[in-house]
Formats: C-alpha cells, sequence, structure tokens
C-alpha cells in the first residue's frame, strides 16, 4: 500500500553545467553536477527541452527527481497528469478527517527508509505489531509479535489458533529474515496460497490469519499472489513496525514534492504517446504540444506506462476503502482487526485514530475498513453492512459508527500473481538506453520499490548524461 505548483515554459539555460563524481553505495561512480555559475531557479531560467523527462510525479518520480536535484543536476522536469504529487499515495481533507486514498502503511524496515527518506522526520505514529484475530465466531484474540511486544508472550500462548500453526508461523518467520531486504530476488513460482499449504498450514490457520492479514496487503483475498512476496512482507513485518505519518501517508509524498523546485513540475499535464529519433524524445501533451527530452524516466502507472509502450496491460486488484466517523471508540489500541467469518465484505478494518489522533477534528474517532471485493454494491448497502459487520465482534461498544466517506481505487495494484516480474523483465530488455522505467512494473508494488526504483532510474539517466556527453 499529496504541493503544487502549475506548468511554466522553459527556456535555455543562462549558466553551463559541468561535473564531478562521487561515491556511492554501488559499485559505480554517481555524477554529482555543479552550475559554473548561479543555477537556473525561475521557470524562465529553464530549457525549452530539458536533458531529462521524468512523467509521473507519484513516489517513483518524485524520488527519480530528488535523487537528480540532490546530485547538482537541475535540467529536468516532470509531467503530472494529476493536480497534485504522490499518486495513490495521497490524504485528502473531508470535513476536518485526513482521510488516506486506500489504507496504506510505511514499514520502517524498508531500506529507503534509512537509507534515502527518514521517515522519522515525518514524525510516524505506529501501529501494534500485531492484529485482533477472529479465532471463533465472535471472539477476537491478540495475536501479536513476541520480539516487539515480550509482554504480551503469554497472551499469544492463549491462543486458540493450533499450536503447530504458530510454530510453523515462527519458522517461516525465522527462514524470512535470512532473504534480503530491499526486494524479492526472484519469483516462488507458486501462489501465496499453495506455498502456506505446502508448508502444512492448516485450513483454519490460513482463513483467519493469512487471508484477512495479507489478503488486505495484497488486495488479493485469496493469497494467488506470488509466494516471494509473502516471504517478503512477512520479514518486513517481523523486523519492523507498520507506521503512518503524522497527518496520514500523503505526508510521504508532500515531504518529496517540497524538497523539489516546484518549476521542475508541471501539473494537468498528460502525456497520450511518446516517440524517439536521433534528435531524441518527442512527447506529446494532452494539451496539444509537444515536449522534447533527451532521456525519459517513464514513472507513472502501470497502465499508463504499457500504454505508452504498448506493452500488454496488466490486470488490477480494486479496492474500496469505507470511512465512518464515532464520537465513542470501537476499541482501545494500535491494532489491525481480522474478521475471519464469511460471508463479509470488510477484508480488515482499523480505528485509525487510535494510531495517530490528529488525523480527526475535536477528538472524535476514524475507522477505516477495507473492502476487496464489494460486489457492485450501492454505497449505502455497503455503509450498512461493513458497520453491522464491525459491530458484529464489539457488541458492547458504545461507538456510534456514522459513515463518513468511501474511497474507491479501480487500479489499486497491479495482479502479481506467480512469475508476475518475469513477463515484464523481458520486455524491459528491449528498452531503449536512454528510457528508463520506475515504479511498480520495475519490481514490485511496494513503497520501497517506488522510491528506490526512482533512485536508480535517475542514477542510471545521470551516468548515461555523462557517458554520451549531454551535459551542456
Amino acid at each position: 500500500m499529496a504541493l503544487i505548483a502549475g506548468g511554466n515554459q522553459y527556456r535555455e539555460p543562462q549558466a553551463n553545467v559541468g561535473f564531478t563524481t562521487r561515491r556511492s553505495n554501488s559499485q559505480h561512480e554517481i555524477p554529482h553536477f555543479t552550475k559554473a555559475s548561479q543555477i537556473a531557479t525561475t521557470a524562465n531560467e529553464c530549457s525549452l527541452m530539458p536533458m531529462i523527462v521524468i512523467v509521473g510525479a507519484g513516489l517513483a518520480g518524485l524520488s527519480a527527481a530528488r535523487t537528480l536535484h540532490g546530485s547538482g543536476y537541475h535540467d529536468f522536469l516532470i509531467l503530472e497528469q494529476s493536480s497534485h504529487p504522490g499518486g495513490r499515495v495521497w490524504t485528502i481533507n473531508h470535513h476536518g478527517f485526513r482521510l488516506d486514498q486506500g489504507f496504506q502503511v510505511a514499514l520502517s524496515s524498508y531500506p529507503v527508509f534509512q537509507s534515502r527518506l527518514s521517515l522519522q522526520e515525518l514524525s510516524p505514529h505506529a501501529f501494534g505489531s500485531g492484529a485482533l484475530v477472529e479465532e471463533q465466531a465472535g471472539k477476537l484474540h491478540l495475536l501479536a509479535n513476541p520480539l516487539r511486544h515480550p509482554k504480551l508472550l503469554f497472551n499469544a500462548l492463549r491462543s486458540n489458533l493450533p499450536l503447530a500453526d504458530r510454530l510453523r508461523l515462527l519458522r517461516l518467520a525465522g527462514s524470512c529474515l535470512r532473504q534480503d531486504r530491499t526486494s524479492p530476488q526472484r519469483d516462488s513460482g507458486i501462489s501465496s496460497s499453495d506455498f502456506l499449504q505446502q508448508h502444512g498450514f492448516s485450513q483454519s490457520m490460513i482463513r483467519s490469519f493469512f487471508e484477512p492479514f495479507f489478503g488486505g496487503v495484497f488486495l488479493d483475498p485469496e493469497l494467488q499472489t506470488d509466494a516471494a512476496l509473502l516471504r517478503y512482507y512477512l520479514k518486513h513485518f517481523v523486523i519492523g513496525r507498520a507506521c503512518l505519518p503524522s497527518g496520514g501517508i500523503g505526508r510521504i509524498s508532500e515531504d518529496l514534492a517540497e524538497r523539489i523546485p516546484h518549476e521542475r513540475i508541471r501539473y494537468h499535464c498528460g502525456v497520450e504517446n511518446l516517440g524517439n529519433s536521433k534528435n531524441g524524445w518527442h512527447l506529446k501533451l494532452t494539451d496539444g504540444t509537444t515536449q522534447k527530452a533527451g532521456q525519459v524516466i517513464l514513472a507513472c502507472d502501470p497502465a499508463s506506462t504499457c500504454r505508452l509502450l504498448d506493452w500488454p496491460i496488466p490486470e488490477f486488484h480494486r479496492t474500496r476503502v469505507v470511512y465512518y466517523s464515532s464520537k465513542h471508540p470501537v476499541y482501545d489500541g494500535p491494532w489491525l482487526v481480522l474478521p475471519s467469518l464469511q460471508p463479509r465484505l470488510a477484508q480488515h478494518f482499523v480505528q485509525i485514530s487510535n494510531i495517530d489522533p490528529s488525523l480527526t477534528p475535536n477528538g472524535m474517532h476514524l475507522l477505516s475498513a477495507t473492502v476487496v471485493d464489494d460486489q457492485e454494491l450501492d454505497p449505502e448497502i455497503i455503509d450498512q453492512r461493513v458497520a453491522g459487520e464491525i459491530m458484529r465482534l464489539f457488541p458492547n461498544s458504545k461507538a456510534d459508527l456514522q459513515p463518513l466517506q468511501q474511497i474507491v481505487v479501480p487500479r489499486a495494484l497491479p495482479k502479481q500473481n506467480a512469475g508476475f516480474r518475469k513477463r515484464y523483465q523481458e520486455l524491459q530488455n528491449s528498452l531503449s538506453e536512454t528510457l528508463h522505467l520506475a515504479g511498480d512494473l520495475n519490481c514490485n508494488a511496494s513503497l520501497q520499490n517506488a522510491l528506490e526504483s526512482g533512485h536508480q532510474a535517475a542514477q542510471r539517466a545521470l551516468m548515461k548524461t555523462v557517458n554520451h556527453s549531454f551535459v551542456r
């Protein structure tokens, strides 16, 4: 699982650009660009043909721009079709309530939050490391990570989930700790569901824990997502904490955008198609004009990327987030709730104001429920049914749930079924050396991959700029 500047015209820079190099953590020298004189900072001093155009101001595009700008290279331009940065990672204000565009969390163990973006600067609020699990009909039990909550170890031992399953979960978590933290090394070739069954987990454990929890992470209740991703996320949930930046997930996008000169981002500026010639790239924009570029970083959503490259568009998981307000809390504690009784609409839910009280006005409470399959029901029926599912688990609560807002994300995540990466990795091998891909199709759909793939795409573009003498 947010700043704003209008489009501007660009002119030739008034100063030449030179470069030095600095050592990165990789094996390559990463160019560090400097201006021979003061860097142009206004739109009228920028070039009509920026050397690098970034398509998309989501996390991948913003990360790429930050890497370019942080390296001292300023001849770039971001084209964003919407009115704000961040893409799906955005938070709106609705009558004083801060609502994320889909239930999303930042995992503190992601390497990118230690190396390139300080999560601590965003005053994160941590979820409890565990969940309230419906082990029996209508009965919740707190299943907590003993590494994070050692005082709750005895509570975990009293769980009604089969002891053999809990031991299997510990062994699986231990094996996951030995894998790379950055990204899944390769596809496993089997679904998460088959993987769990092969490892001996009972149907009650899969139904009570894995399906509501990881089905919500993947937006895939049937767990057809490649098992490599289940192992990857399980590791990060074990060694890190799920967090929300103060004020909502969109603060990540806002923070990145605030570090990029506003004249380098053009909003309401989509790209209809792109072509390449000996004179560089030509991007036809939605306003009918053409933008030229020496190199292009494609950092838009997967569907737009595939459309521009004439690749097959992947299938997507959709989600609907149902928000409720209440004067009284439904429950206490920073825990995600995992219902298991079928049939149900809510994959999971959380009283998000327990995590970050600043998301609500005047001491109110805010509850977020994730619906993966809304069965195309009327929104009012969805409100009623989801509220009923919540109160079924908390019948003694004094909460008076009031429907607040429903947010539908039609293309929330690309389906990442077994072998998903191989298809697009083969296509990437045919890309021009001046076209760089970032985002969900680069590896997997996660905040870590979005930020890291944008950074790596910018590094490749900088190296190409040096090697081909594009510097002016």
